[in-house]
């Protein structure tokens, strides 16, 4: 692929800002019930062919990094394919989102397929290209919120277009944003284009795309969006919000409870071990320091199970719990300490009866604390 003026005699000046590059695609014409129905099914293959492409993208964009970070540029052959990653992904994910009903296909080219997003080869910023993760970070979050969002309307969306044979226009005004969106952070992130990610909401009136004849049944997607497409996009970041929230909670939940049953799996198993070690100690002429040295073990066990308590994220619901069964192992540690500090048998005694007592109240509250995750 050829590169442009741009490109041949160097970076653009500050007054010809990077172009925001945009989507076009057919209109929101009439689809097939039947393939709406069986949708993901039919987009299978092709989603997978763009996992391989994927792989392969894994070991390219080191590649083009190394290359634009030398060169201002992503040499023609990693850009073409960069180039094609992007929007075949886009096209899996307009074909997903009952945008377009054209079948995605395999093809990496991105002249002659729709919906594409329009770049043009620009020189990139050497030092943009050097900080383009910690630069495109912000974009990337904000997309895949919305992208959450969309995911979990999708049921709804796939109803009413199974419905109406089409989506309504202000959906698909939202669905087409949130795709060029998408497009475009990962075009930027890929090093496809020196564009910074932009136009969520809609791009400002401006040139006809490049790309697109009065003759090609392309144009310009999403268009002007309207109110209700607005509302739609607000309603995708709330829920994709939501989402992430619950999936931290859930997170948080599903790993803080094998991490409690393993660290009182073996705080249990140290309870026993010395409640078998300090049976001898009764006939030994040095009883005091024989089981002080069988306690010594279980005190480190205490502790290490209330660090690892008080070091777990948990609901809200269970926090009242956790503290509990933290502060249950702080006054058994301490009675443990006691015991192995002790200079007299009566001390020993009176801190072992405690401690037993204290670790039957602590699997009470374990218990508890299981049942609030």
């Amino acid at each position: 692929m050829s590169l442009t003026p741009t490109e041949t005699q160097g970076a653009p000046t500050s007054a010809t800002p990077p172009t925001r590059p945009p989507l076009i695609g057919p209109a929101n014409a009439h689809q097939s019930r039947l393939s709406i129905l069986v949708r993901l099914l039919l987009a299978l293959p092709s989603v997978l062919w763009l996992g391989v492409c994927g792989i392969a993208a894994v070991v390219v964009v080191p590649i083009a990094w190394l290359s634009a970070l030398v060169l201002g540029r992503v040499p023609g052959p990693l850009a073409d394919f960069l180039e094609g990653y992007v929007n075949l992904g886009l096209r899996c994910a307009a074909y997903l989102s009952f945008v377009t009903g054209r079948f995605p296909g395999f093809r990496l080219a991105w002249r002659d397929e729709l919906p594409r997003l329009v770049l043009e080869r620009e020189r990139l910023n050497r030092l943009a290209v050097l900080l383009r993760a910690f630069l495109g970070l912000p974009a990337y979050l904000l997309a895949t919120v919305v992208d959450l969002g969309a995911t979990v309307f999708s049921p709804i969306a796939w109803l009413v277009a199974l419905v109406g044979g089409r989506l309504p226009r202000a959906l698909f005004q939202a669905e087409a944003a949130a795709l060029r969106f998408h497009a475009r952070t990962n075009a930027y992130l890929l090093l496809v284009t020196p564009a910074y990610p932009a136009g969520l909401f809609g791009d400002p009136v401006g040139e006809r795309p490049g790309g697109v004849d009065d003759e090609s049944a392309a144009r310009p997607l999403p268009g002007h969006l309207s109110g209700g497409a607005r509302l739609l996009l607000g309603v995708f970041i709330l829920l994709g919000l939501c989402y992430s929230l619950l999936d931290l909670v859930a997170q948080s939940t599903y790993s803080a409870a094998p991490r409690a049953e393993l660290a009182y799996s073996r705080l249990s198993d140290a309870f026993t071990n010395w409640s078998r070690a300090v049976r001898p100690c009764a006939s030994s002429s040095a009883a005091v320091a024989c089981v002080a040295r069988a306690t010594a073990p279980l005190q480190r066990a205490l502790v290490a199970f209330e660090d690892a308590i008080e070091s777990m994220t948990v609901p809200p619901s269970a926090a009242e719990a956790r503290a509990a069964l933290a502060s249950s192992a702080g006054v058994a540690a301490t009675e443990a300490r006691g015991i192995v500090t002790a200079a007299s048998a009566t001390v020993v005694v009176r801190d072992a009866y405690a401690l037993e007592s204290t670790f039957v109240r602590l699997s009470q509250q374990y218990a508890s604390f299981v049942r609030a995750l």
